[in-house]
């Protein structure tokens, strides 16, 4: 997931992550995956003409509306990410093929979302 300045589409555009993937793949360093880049602002989605934003603490001053937020993401991921693409694609969802990762912010949101 994206850093603090980012959203759903920086890895694919500035990371070049797509690229990457075809390469170790087409090299057989790594097998086909499923890759899903959210968008991990609270107060941003990415789907506006479907869903409707939900109502944020991001202009609550200090820490306290950031840290809200960022404990939101577990749940959001769990009840929407994750079936939809369980739905959409064939995976596998048991944890041995499962990760997440991320940078800055949402690197925060890795590890309350894993731990």
């Amino acid at each position: 997931m994206h850093g603090g300045g980012g959203d759903e589409d920086t890895w694919a555009n500035m990371g070049c992550t797509p690229y990457i993937l075809d390469n170790l793949i087409a090299h057989e360093k790594v097998e086909p995956m499923i890759v899903v880049m959210t968008n991990g602002k609270y107060n941003k989605v990415a789907s506006q003409h479907i869903v409707t934003p939900p109502p944020s603490d991001w202009s609550q001053p200090g820490p306290s509306g950031i840290r809200r937020n960022i404990l939101k993401f577990p749940e959001s991921l769990a009840k929407d990410v994750i079936p939809f693409v369980d739905k959409t694609f064939r995976t596998k969802s048991d944890r041995e093929n499962s990760a997440i990762a991320g940078l800055s912010i949402c690197g925060a949101q890795t590890l309350y979302t894993a731990f």
